[in-house]
């Protein structure tokens, strides 16, 4: 397990300053220019080579005078020598790099994942993450070796092998789980209901890859954190709250990973400490990277994007040489259902369309567009295909834009919506669309088809209000 630590509104003063100006004075040398009237003048009809060379001999002289004599001593005395001779030349503003905490990643990382048991037991750094976690089951009591029961379904299980990376992509620990195969339980016989109390066979603990194991994990941490003061939200039941008057801690929880933040920092370290004195895990630290989204947080906020996943996606189709699109559709024509058009590859158009509604969670403006380009994914064109591809265009042009979350005191939850009149040329169904706003920070965006065909425009308007209003709602439980 992992946890992520963010602390909100406790950040260190010392915030390095970009503008610095420089008090350094430059001393610029005077240069004195000798007007052409003034030069000395022989004949009534001078030679022009003459000329030349009175002027190249005149500033030969003048620099011969600037121009100190100086005597400089090629060897020097060890005395005099400031500092230790034996290492080299340090420039002020050279970065050090740690090379041996580079080696030791690579002398101990496997870059490579296996695609079978046979390949990681091949690599021996593979086979010291499967003892790893083979030692994990031993420590926690996880199952008991019993002689095989007759008529009894056996669940077997799978190794799954995969590089743990940093914000930057580089590996930096191989994780390899054994899993259940839960796909082979039978319900009814292996299980009633998906999250069952009951545990049969000879496991102690649950295992990944069951049925039951995400409602046992989930159970277990809702008792633990509730017996310490933490309340768990109405609306999303994954979020654990501990509030008082003057302080805040917020815990959100995905799998069994963990990020959690708020203030004063002696609240969050009690966190930290009630965690690790109950649950194996290992601490991140400030929160960089999550499911995908890279986090920088500075003095004025947090920027949060997909950069990585962004820049990736346009290699992966092979547009990265391509030229960049200002917009991600165009505005001179409409994407329609089209008959006539070159049908392209189906797994090529859905791959990109996925691709595209995973990168929506921090690029807005791309909503409306894929959205649009979603509804022919079963008879996907060139037309479509070329939409589909300008998108991919005007990501590769904006993989450095970021979403900008500031530290605002306000609390006030503001809302958006709007639809469209002229609806779809197939089918006349109106599109429409919301932003809502927490303070200045934009938390929630939508974009979708209504699922019925207005009569009019007041009628398409209260379709919309009613969408937004279920969001604001649904929102604002989250705040009790």
């Amino acid at each position: 397990m992992e946890i992520i630590n963010v602390v909100v509104n406790d950040f260190e003063s010392n915030v390095n300053q970009f503008n610095i100006e420089d008090d350094e004075t430059h001393v610029t040398p005077d240069v004195t220019s000798t007007p052409l009237d003034e030069m000395p003048k022989g004949d009534s009809q001078p030679n022009s080579a003459n000329t030349n060379s009175n002027i190249t001999d005149e500033v030969i002289n003048n620099e011969t005078v600037l121009v100190p004599s100086a005597h400089v001593k090629k060897n020097h005395p060890s005395s005099s020598i400031i500092g230790d001779s034996s290492t080299g030349v340090t420039t002020r503003r050279k970065e050090k790099v740690d090379y041996m905490k580079m080696i030791v990643d690579l002398c101990y990382v496997s870059v490579i994942e296996p695609t079978s048991v046979e390949n990681a037991l091949k690599d021996e750094y593979w086979i010291n993450v499967m003892q790893e976690e083979l030692l994990q089951f031993k420590s926690n009591n996880v199952w008991t070796l019993v002689p095989k029961p007759d008529r009894a379904n056996i669940i077997g299980t799978e190794w799954i092998f995969k590089n743990k990376t940093n914000e930057s992509g580089s590996v930096i620990r191989n994780k390899a789980c054994l899993v259940a195969q839960g796909y082979a339980q039978v319900e009814g016989v292996d299980f009633d209901e998906t999250f069952p109390h009951v545990y049969v066979y000879t496991l102690n603990k649950a295992l990944y890859g069951l049925k039951q194991a995400p409602w046992a994990w989930y159970e277990r941490l809702t008792m633990y954190l509730g017996e310490r003061g933490y309340s768990r939200g109405e609306t999303d039941k994954t979020l654990f709250i501990n509030k008082t008057s003057t302080d805040l801690i917020v815990a959100q929880i995905y799998v069994d990973d963990i990020i959690f933040g708020g203030f004063p920092k002696t609240l969050v370290n009690n966190f930290i400490n009630i965690m690790k004195s109950e649950f194996e895990m290992s601490l991140v630290g400030e929160l960089s990277c999550f499911l995908g989204l890279q986090i920088k947080q500075r003095s004025e906020g947090m920027f949060i994007s997909q950069e990585k996943y962004a820049k990736n996606l346009v290699k992966k189709f092979g547009l990265y040489q391509s030229q960049y699109k200002k917009t991600p559709a165009a505005t001179h024509t409409k994407i329609t259902k089209d008959t006539i058009g070159t049908a392209v590859d189906h797994k090529l158009y859905r791959s990109m369309i996925g691709s595209l509604l995973y990168l929506i969670a921090s690029i807005p403006d791309i909503d409306y567009a894929v959205g649009i380009c979603v509804r022919y994914q079963s008879d996907p064109r060139t037309s479509h295909l070329n939409a589909v591809k300008r998108i991919i265009k005007y990501v590769h042009g904006t993989t450095d834009f970021r979403i900008l979350y500031s530290y605002d005191t306000s609390s006030k939850l503001v809302g958006y919506c709007d639809a469209g009149w002229e609806g779809s040329a197939d089918d006349r169904k109106n599109t429409f669309g919301g932003c809502f706003f927490l303070g200045n920070n934009l938390v929630s965006w939508f974009s979708k088809k209504q699922n019925c065909v207005p009569l009019s425009s007041a009628e398409a308007e209260y379709i919309v209000a009613g969408n937004g209003c279920t969001q604001m709602i649904w929102m604002k439980n989250m705040f009790k």
